[in-house]
């Protein structure tokens, strides 16, 4: 499932019926108090233009603008840390998904999770990439619209967030049966209101319609931050040792 989220730079822009309404906090188009006022009744992301901004986050949620002559991508990372640092659990980052690999190496060279990833690319389909929480998927004159996954913790409230340990990603995942699960290097958690799973305590965690490898992954990542052993070694060196040769006579 998937829900329709508008942005615009103008705070005067007419949208057909959105869930959730994002509008610009600073720079030459702040168009997030008057959208904000017009639709109280939608859930609100703000924005900020600049990675030196963090004061207008909305239950602990704030997007940076990541495009020319707003923040750049090498920008994401340090934003992204010092956000956290600054009491904003849930930081989003706005981008091109041309610029979905540069917007990783940021995040990872300065040793933060990825915030939740909101990918520009306008092919028309609305349809979220795996790994993303929404995408913009059209632009038109006065508004852009954006599919998003219909649960995200910040946006739609939820548990306090979990913070993966070294440089191990967070990852929002649509399971087959339209379940989203957030995983990082510490947690599994179904996050549809059902159950929480916990992998260094509880093992392997309930699996419907997620891919089992990309699990066993993560799962190896869990071991590996906390240093305990491979949960999935190799084979060769699973295999039982070969039988001792038997003499005849």
């Amino acid at each position: 499932m998937t829900r329709t989220m508008c942005d615009a730079a103008n705070g005067e822009a007419v949208f057909p019926p959105c869930q959730i309404v994002a509008g610009y906090t600073n720079g030459k188009y702040p168009s997030a108090a008057r959208l904000f006022a017009r639709y109280p009744q939608a859930l609100h992301l703000p924005i900020t233009v600049t990675a030196a901004s963090f004061a207008a986050a909305v239950n602990g949620v704030l997007a940076l603008d990541v495009e020319g002559g707003d923040a750049s991508p090498a920008q994401v990372g340090r934003w992204v840390a010092d956000a956290r640092g600054g009491g904003i659990p849930w930081p989003w980052a706005y981008f091109s998904t041309s610029n979905h690999d540069a917007v990783v190496t940021s995040c990872r060279m300065a040793g933060v999770a990825l915030p939740f990833l909101w990918g520009a690319q306008w092919d028309g389909v609305p349809i979220v990439m795996p790994g993303y929480v929404a995408k913009q998927y059209q632009s038109f004159d006065t508004y852009d619209p954006s599919a998003v996954i219909d649960y995200i913790p910040g946006l739609d409230g939820g548990p306090a967030p979990v913070q993966p340990t070294g440089d191990h990603d967070v990852v929002i995942w649509q399971t087959t049966d339209g379940h989203n699960w957030l995983v990082s290097a510490v947690d599994v958690l179904e996050i549809d209101g059902t159950m929480t799973y916990n992998l260094a305590a509880s093992g392997t965690p309930h699996t419907a319609g997620v891919d089992p490898l990309y699990l066993i992954a993560k799962q190896r990542s869990v071991a590996k931050a906390l240093g305990q052993p491979d949960p999935y070694p190799p084979a060769h060196a699973a295999a039982a040792p070969p039988p001792a040769p038997v003499t005849a006579g």
